[in-house]
């Protein structure tokens, strides 16, 4: 197996977890751009438009 794939399936597994464990309303302005740009390198659209969708709830602040 190619080490970039490897990577890839690390970076899959990661973004799996981050996706069902992140406290969304609890984020930093860089998480939005890293999960957006995780789901592109790993050709997720649909996940990408997820991300967007969680940016623009409302805050509970």
């Amino acid at each position: 197996m190619p080490v970039h794939d490897i990577g890839k399936s690390i970076m899959k597994a990661t973004l799996k977890l981050v996706q069902k464990k992140h406290s969304w309303n609890k984020t930093w302005s860089w998480d939005y751009p890293m999960m957006t740009k995780t789901t592109s390198r790993l050709h997720l659209p649909v996940d990408a438009v997820d991300v967007v969708d969680a940016l623009l709830i409302k805050s509970p602040l």
